[in-house]
């Protein structure tokens, strides 16, 4: 990414930048990796101590002493942070570099802007909150880097990156960055992992997404030579369990206020106790139309989703998410209550289902809906969604009673399991938040439509204790007749999941 001929002094295999005999800056394996990324939107991340700062600003400093007239910005989300992380150390490297003392010019702002002899200008910036995304939308920048990215909203990061461009022939305008893995959900950092570490951004949220676009160059604080790992190790390790595991292992499953932690995507080691982590998330074939059915559903128009999530309690004592069915929103096209509800009926039709009861929030039977005087929830009964009953009302019950199917069942793996294909429930696990006033609640500010529809679900069944007990049916009794009927479905799907296994289920 840097532009060539590189300048005088500089090795164009290693990037070592060497003035007067004298080494300036000798960029470690993972910072050279950065410098050579030609991927549009690059991210230097991992965790403390890495050399993530000292990259972004020679990935700019490069280029300007290079190319004549290039503007380059480097942003810090808070005034403070812009002055500890970056301008306390750019007179020191201005001088090393072969500017004049006067090349650094500050403002009034707590900002400041650097001025090469051919034209060159790298401004060092801070944007506070959305309003101060304005006074970057009129200007023009070759180069844009973000500091510490996951401090930024995404609405900031994506406005932003609009003014990179150029008007020099031959140079590529590029976006850069680097962060540690600390995510306070409440603040909007998980948009960074879904860019950039899961890379599961959606057609409907960005239809120019491309995640070939965005490249995670990781690095450890064991990856810096120069620090004395053993003691700096020592430090990490006293933080909390989340800042240790994202400072010090640049995990990005780890948050200051996850609010399900618990849950996981993917297998994770043991703890202390020895205790199978299993993923949430497997793979397993539809039941049969036999098998019972329960709905979720919580309702969504304009700038909210709804959500309707399809469980089966089979008789192995799990609860299966089947299928999802996400709509409206500001993202997707928005269709009324009657459309909807003939939407959830068609696809019950086209899987040969019955569903014995939705559950669904309490806020659509309450005022009017889409039709007349009626109600959101008499509006799908009428068009076909029944039963419908409201949902669990007490929130802070119904995230207790989730908590304990997210637990083991005694074969060891979580009481919920959920199907790859419920992308939305999967994504918004990560993503939802403490919410600041009770700890024993989540953000409602945060997208947590998919996991009220969840909660609805879970909050209709006693907590899992484990396999449930068989109750005992006289003969040629209906009760006896279904049991035969589940049995033998059940093998089939027993089969199905060891073809999964197996790799042989498509």
């Amino acid at each position: 990414m840097i532009a060539t001929p590189l300048p005088p002094g500089v090795d164009p295999q290693t990037f070592c930048v060497i003035i007067d005999g004298r080494v300036v800056y000798e960029p470690l394996p993972k910072q050279k990796h950065y410098h050579e990324s030609t991927a549009p939107y690059r991210l230097f991340g991992g965790s403390k101590g890495s050399g993530k700062s000292k990259a972004i600003r020679f990935d700019h400093y490069l280029p300007s002493l290079q190319v004549p007239g290039m503007k380059s910005l480097i942003l810090r989300r808070m005034k403070l942070e812009l002055q500890r992380s970056h301008l306390r150390f750019v007179p020191k490297e201005a001088k090393e570099l072969g500017l004049s003392e006067r090349a650094l010019k500050r403002n009034e702002a707590g900002a400041a802007v650097l001025y090469f002899p051919n034209g060159s200008l790298i401004e060092f910036g801070h944007c506070h909150d959305e309003t101060s995304i304005e006074q970057y939308l009129s200007a023009e920048y070759d180069r844009i880097s973000f500091d510490e990215v996951v401090t930024f909203t995404e609405e900031m990061y994506l406005a932003i990156t609009t003014s990179c461009r150029t008007t020099i022939p031959g140079l590529t305008p590029t976006v850069g960055g680097g962060t540690n893995p600390v995510m306070k959900r409440a603040h909007g950092g998980y948009w960074v992992k879904r860019r950039w570490i899961l890379k599961d951004i959606t057609l409907d949220e960005d239809e120019t997404y491309d995640p070939n676009d965005y490249e995670y160059i990781p690095a450890l604080p064991k990856d810096n030579p120069h620090l004395n790992w053993k003691d700096y190790e020592r430090k990490l390790s006293r933080l909390p369990p989340s800042l240790r595991a994202a400072y010090r292992d640049g995990d990005w499953d780890a948050s200051e206020d996850g609010f399900f932690n618990e849950f996981r995507k993917v297998d994770k080691p043991p703890l202390e106790d020895g205790v199978p982590r299993k993923s949430h998330v497997v793979e397993f074939p539809r039941f049969g139309p036999s098998y019972p059915r329960y709905c979720g559903l919580d309702w969504g128009y304009m700038t909210d989703e709804g959500v309707c999530l399809w469980a089966v309690y089979a008789d192995d004592g799990h609860l299966y998410i089947e299928d999802e069915f996400t709509f409206n929103g500001k993202h997707r096209e928005r269709y009324i209550a009657k459309e909807i509800a003939q939407q959830i009926v068609s696809r019950n039709k086209a899987f040969g289902i019955t569903v014995r009861k939705t559950y669904c929030d309490a806020k659509m039977d309450e005022g009017r809906g889409h039709e007349s005087v009626e109600t959101y929830m008499s509006t799908f009964a009428k068009h076909g969604v029944t039963p419908i009953v409201v949902g669990e009302r007490d929130r802070v019950n119904g995230w207790a009673r989730l908590r304990a199917w997210l637990r083991n069942h005694p074969d060891g793996t979580p009481f919920l399991r959920i199907h790859p294909r419920c992308k939305y429930l999967i994504r918004t696990f990560g993503e939802v938040s403490v919410d600041e006033d009770n700890d024993l609640d989540l953000d409602t500010d945060g997208p947590d439509h998919a996991i009220d529809a969840l909660r609805f679900l879970v909050a209709s069944r006693a907590a899992p204790l484990g396999t449930p007990p068989e109750k005992d049916f006289p003969a040629d009794s209906i009760g006896a007749l279904a049991r035969q009927a589940l049995a033998a479905e059940n093998q089939q799907h027993k089969l199905g999941h060891d073809n999964v296994r197996r790799g042989r289920y498509a």
